[in-house]
């Protein structure tokens, strides 16, 4: 992409920051027209924000935030949920992908922050709008995913939430990628022992039989969260070749599928796939255990 590079001054962001503005003002009057539509096209949006934080000087990013925000807000008046639900978060984790990306932040750990934050600002305005414009967006969907007589939805949301947060920020890592090292980012390079990464992953787990109890919303988000370190920890070895790893995890997800079946009838209602956690958990913990071997073995060599 010719046009991602660093821009030194405000004349030569003006136009950047209009094209990525414009993109996003398109993107949420087209997204107001469907449900089906909106889904899609929405996954773009972090993108736009986080290319003007990368290209553009930090203090340049509040200047195309409240434009982008206003005009999207005055052109889509007859559906301004879609921008406030849509738009919104979706500046605030463009900017904060962006910037980790610029501050060098391994692409786990910027991925996983961004989509947190969109996950934490999008259910945080479901109430908002549910007060200020009388609409439920959780119902909407519901209703046009054919869903509104099951309650069991309800507890998936903020995971739902969470994924199509990840996919968006995924999204604008796998598009950006390339051109990072016009930022003396070097994209390819990830710590071949992610120890923290695997913490993490156990971290989470960790919750999952804490909230079976009393949240299962909060459990599958735990699970969630747990699963996209346990499922970067697989890429990795993939990446690296580490085919012991791979044996190890396949061995792992046989055993999480043998256990599922045993015990999901003995479990409470819609709780049964918080057993991925087993998955989960062993995945980190042997990763966990073949960096520390990988470790002392080049200590000795």
């Amino acid at each position: 992409m010719k046009f991602i590079y660093e821009r030194e001054n405000l004349t030569k962001s003006i136009p950047l920051m209009a094209l990525m503005a414009a993109i996003n003002i398109i993107v949420a009057e087209l997204a107001g027209l469907s449900i089906f539509v909106s889904l899609v096209l929405v996954l773009v949006l972090p993108l736009t924000s986080a290319i003007v934080e990368l290209c553009c000087k930090d203090r340049y990013f509040p200047i195309y935030a409240i434009a982008t925000f206003g005009l999207s807000l005055a052109l889509t008046f007859w559906n301004i949920e879609t921008t406030i639900f849509y738009v919104f978060p979706s500046i605030i984790t463009g900017y904060i992908f962006g910037l980790l990306t610029k501050k060098k932040v391994a692409p786990v750990y910027a991925i996983f922050a961004a989509t947190l934050a969109q996950t934490g600002i999008s259910f945080a305005l479901i109430p908002f709008i549910n007060f200020l414009l009388q609409i439920d967006i959780v119902e909407t969907f519901k209703t046009a995913l054919g869903l509104a007589n099951n309650s069991n939805v309800n507890i998936v949301v903020p995971t739902f939430i969470f994924f199509i947060s990840l996919i968006q920020v995924s999204l604008s890592q796998i598009i950006v990628k390339e051109e990072l090292n016009k930022f003396g980012v070097d994209s390819k390079k990830d710590e071949a022992s992610n120890i923290a990464s695997c913490i993490l992953g156990l971290t989470f787990v960790f919750f999952i039989p804490l909230f079976y109890f009393f949240s299962l919303e909060a459990g599958y988000l735990f699970l969630a969260m747990s699963l996209y370190f346990a499922v970067y920890r697989i890429a990795m070895s993939i990446y690296g070749k580490n085919y012991y790893d791979l044996i190890g995890y396949a061995i792992i997800i046989a055993i999480n599928i043998v256990v599922f079946a045993l015990v999901q009838s003995y479990l409470k209602e819609a709780s049964q796939l918080l057993l991925l956690g087993i998955s989960s958990a062993l995945i980190c913990l042997t990763s966990l255990v073949f960096s520390f071997l990988r470790k002392k073995k080049e200590k000795i060599q």
